[in-house]
């Protein structure tokens, strides 16, 4: 799992908002470290969701495939077109937390990056286990999914 020497970090990132160091320091040992270096993919579009994403340190890249090239279900090499960034102190990978449904885009490390996963079975389980945590954490993925949305909403508007 994962070490408390990255605590200060993570108090100030949007998804640990609102919790303090103590209550920050329960959570890890529900989330897995990874080290992914440049190039390496993360996460492929049609695989089945399980799991979300914080970055540690690094830049991860998101990319989409056009309707035509997507299968229900089936992650192929083909990643399409780079849609966005996310870095350090961000998510990527929310929905899984909440379906079982494939993913529907692909993430790549643009630089060598650190990242912590958190599955959905370990989320189950820290909500069952601490509910006052757990119920932060969602707040906090609600948050970030919802600014995800006006920001796809303004982009969207200017391509009409």
């Amino acid at each position: 799992m994962t070490d408390n020497k990255v605590i200060p970090e993570l108090v100030i990132t949007n998804f640990f908002r609102g919790l303090n160091s103590e209550q920050i320091s329960y959570i890890l040992p529900y989330m897995y470290k990874f080290e992914f270096k440049k190039g390496m993919v993360i996460l492929r579009e049609g695989e089945i969701a399980d799991s979300l994403y914080f970055v540690l340190k690094g830049i991860v890249g998101v990319y989409k495939r056009k309707k035509d090239m997507v299968k229900p279900g089936i992650a192929t090499d083909e990643l399409g077109q780079k849609i966005g960034e996310v870095g350090k102190g961000e998510t990527f990978g929310e929905l899984a937390i909440f379906d079982n449904f494939p993913r529907s885009a692909s993430c790549v490390a643009e630089t060598d990056c650190t990242v912590f996963k958190l599955t959905r079975k370990n989320f189950e389980k820290l909500e069952k286990e601490n509910k006052e945590i757990s119920y932060v954490l969602l707040k906090n993925i609600v948050r970030i999914i919802g600014i995800r949305l006006r920001k796809a909403d303004e982009r969207l508007i200017e391509l009409l």
